[in-house]
């Protein structure tokens, strides 16, 4: 594959990274991080209707269930009622759908309704005979525990909430812990870097329309408020990732309308 533009578009980077990847052995278990709204699971899902050798596994759809989720808010922090921040993955699942595809086994999968906020009922069965390659993609994948994750002020009215620290606490422990432990079993990593955290806000926004099924400048006042409340649990650990807090690995930066403006290898 021919080396792409320093600049366009994002799935035809994401291609030649894999393509690369695959030159290198088989089969290779890789991570793809980006904030959210910044294209990743659009792109990868692509190539995976269109490569019957790459198995996509999103982390999204490996979120507890919302009654787990109230069971460990319960015992935690109040915070961790919201899916997404670390400890709010099902992660013993996804470590065997890793290994079942990487044995040329099928998966079976949980599947996440985001507009339920809970696990659909049943699974979903991925089957790839001989997978080339084995692509986890979600908004943290890689991150690593920041230095300063306890120590420096709040970052938004949010976190100011958490006057004790558990639910920072409790992100960083398993960040540390269960999660660095997952990311050992990945050969490599690619980031999508956005301008900046503030650039979350519009990409969300337009996501939380297309679930809706408006049009952006339809969204209700309401909603819009609450996706801005809502990617607050997000900010602290977006910002570290961005900033270096991260396994090794290979950057694309986009601009706000998700196009490649800069690539690290």
């Amino acid at each position: 594959m021919s080396e792409p533009r320093r600049d366009g578009d994002l799935g035809e980077h994401l291609a030649h990274w894999l393509a690369r990847q695959r030159a290198r052995g088989l089969p290779r278990v890789l991570g793809l991080c980006g904030a959210q709204g910044c294209g990743k699971s659009t792109a990868a899902a692509a190539l995976a209707a269109a490569d019957p050798a790459l198995a996509v596994l999103s982390l999204d759809d490996f979120y507890l269930t919302r009654a787990e989720r109230e069971a460990l808010a319960a015992r935690e922090s109040p915070l961790l009622g919201t899916r997404g921040p670390p400890g709010t993955h099902d992660l013993p699942r996804l470590r065997g759908a890793i290994d079942a595809l990487r044995s040329g086994r099928s998966a079976r999968l949980p599947q996440f309704s985001k507009r339920d906020d809970d696990r659909l009922p049943g699974l979903r069965e991925l089957a790839v005979a001989q997978p080339a390659l084995i692509l986890v993609e979600g908004w943290l994948v890689g991150a690593t525990a920041p230095a300063d994750f306890l120590d420096s002020p709040p970052r938004n009215a949010l976190e100011a909430g958490d006057t004790d620290l558990r639910w920072r606490r409790y992100q960083h422990a398993q960040l540390a812990g269960p999660y660095q432990a997952l990311w050992d079993l990945f050969d490599d990593f690619l980031y999508i870097d956005a301008p900046g955290f503030d650039a979350v806000l519009g990409w969300r926004l337009q996501q939380e329309a297309t679930t809706l099924g408006v049009a952006a400048d339809a969204l209700p006042a309401a909603r819009r408020a609450w996706v801005e409340h809502f990617i607050q649990h997000y900010q602290r650990l977006t910002e570290a990732i961005l900033a270096g807090a991260r396994r090794p690995g290979s950057a694309l930066r986009v601009d706000r309308e998700r196009r490649v403006v800069g690539v690290a290898p």
